[in-house]
């Protein structure tokens, strides 16, 4: 049997999945970092508590969640889009944080002259708060993504065919675990370290600047 082909479908799958959950993480990630930064007891609180909600809350129990006990409700989602959206939400409470950190590091001078111009809040927050903010932090989102990169591997036990699902089900095939494992586990280096290298060149562009 040709396994290449095989973990080549799996690899292509757990590049889509993790793709898609950290740029939407990466985005819901900045919104509740922002929020949690916001000088607004409300919103500060509600992101307090989806942050520390989502990290108290393993990935195999959100995802098992999001995929069996949502259609209750009238919600249904494909084990593909389940996992984007339950490790893309995870994801989120970390990126969260890591923004909140270095918005907390920008020096207040910085953005006391955005205001002392004249600049609208959400000016000032979008071209002088979050630019600083993300340059602190890019190292962090480095490692997350990485990070999220190797948690698709949960997928599986929602039905999604990736590297360690594609491993899993040859397994029963052929029942030869070690160089099945070994075929995911470079799949998985295909994919982490050019996304290291990657944000590693993001990193010095960004202090250049």
């Amino acid at each position: 049997m040709d396994l290449l082909p095989i973990f080549g479908r799996g690899l292509l799958t757990t590049a889509e999945l993790a793709l898609l959950a950290i740029v939407v993480s990466a985005v819901l990630g900045c919104i509740i970092g922002i929020g949690r930064s916001l000088p607004v007891a409300s919103v500060q609180f509600l992101c307090r508590i989806y942050i520390e909600l989502v990290r108290s809350t393993p990935i195999p129990v959100l995802l098992v969640f999001i995929f069996f006990a949502l259609p209750d409700v009238g919600i249904k989602l494909s084990p593909f889009v389940s996992a984007t959206v339950g490790l893309s939400i995870y994801m989120a409470a970390y990126v969260a944080e890591a923004v909140r950190s270095g918005i907390n590091a920008v020096p207040t001078s910085y953005i006391e002259a955005g205001r002392a111009l004249g600049l609208p809040e959400h000016l000032v927050i979008s071209h002088i708060l979050l630019p600083q903010a993300i340059r602190a932090v890019i190292p962090t989102l480095g490692n997350l993504a990485v990070d999220l990169i190797k948690d698709t591997s949960i997928a599986y036990t929602i039905a999604v065919i990736e590297l360690t699902g594609t491993a899993v089900h040859q397994i029963s095939l052929i029942a030869k675990p070690i160089p099945l494992f070994v075929m995911a586990a470079v799949g998985y280096l295909i994919l982490t370290i050019p996304t290291g290298f990657a944000f590693r060149v993001l990193e010095r562009i960004f202090a250049k600047k």
